[in-house]
């Protein structure tokens, strides 16, 4: 069932006038509530209330926003190993070959330190970690689904563009690569993907040291 949304310009006027505070406290929430899931808590709260000055603001929370947007549209589970996708599933420079065929590829960097890769080819993007993460990370989690208050990345663009996307997991749960399939980008979504992927992927590196 679909749900009318306030245009974009409404929901930005409203958050420009919250105070700080607020979005504080929506945030330490939100944290609070990832570290419940990984710890395999079932989260129930899917509204956030909070009394200020005599107003209550209420707000989705980050098990809210993940509800909503399952129920919006469930990516599809594809059953099969890498070799399902015509796009390879490379950390690393791919042969010639494959960039006769179209492949193209985006390194995930920062400061020169290489985070991964983003490859594409005709409508099937991997974006691929330098080494598996931990998928359960905050910061996957946001590059993947986003928060309540900090709009995420694969899941958005999915959306606004008709695409699926699927998760390849190691055999400990580990994301070696995220699929995105079904409708060909323009650079400017590329760049939002790699953007955020090279993020995700750094703070989750790090996080694990």
């Amino acid at each position: 069932m679909s749900q009318a949304t306030e245009p974009e310009s409404t929901v930005t006027d409203q958050r420009k006038s919250l105070p700080v505070q607020v979005f504080q406290e929506l945030d330490r929430r939100d944290e609070n509530q990832i570290l419940s899931e990984m710890r395999g808590e079932q989260l129930q709260e899917f509204v956030y209330s909070i009394k200020l000055d005599g107003r209550e603001i209420t707000n989705l929370s980050y098990a809210g926003v993940k509800e909503a947007s399952s129920s919006e549209k469930q990516p599809e589970k594809v059953a099969g190993t890498v070799s399902t996708w015509k796009v390879p599933v490379a950390k690393d420079q791919v042969p010639a070959e494959f960039i006769k065929k179209g492949v193209r590829q985006y390194p995930l960097l920062r400061s020169l330190q290489s985070y991964g890769m983003l490859n594409q080819l005709c409508d099937e993007i991997s974006i691929v970690p330098e080494r598996p993460v931990d998928s359960n990370s905050p910061p996957v989690k946001w590059f993947i689904h986003g928060t309540s208050i900090k709009v995420g990345v694969v899941t958005p663009i999915c959306q606004k563009y008709g695409l699926k996307w699927h998760l390849e997991l190691d055999e400990k749960g580990f994301l070696k690569a995220i699929i995105l399939y079904g409708k060909a980008l323009e650079k400017k979504q590329i760049d939002e993907l790699v953007q955020g992927a090279t993020w995700a992927f750094k703070a989750s590196l790090e996080e694990a040291k």
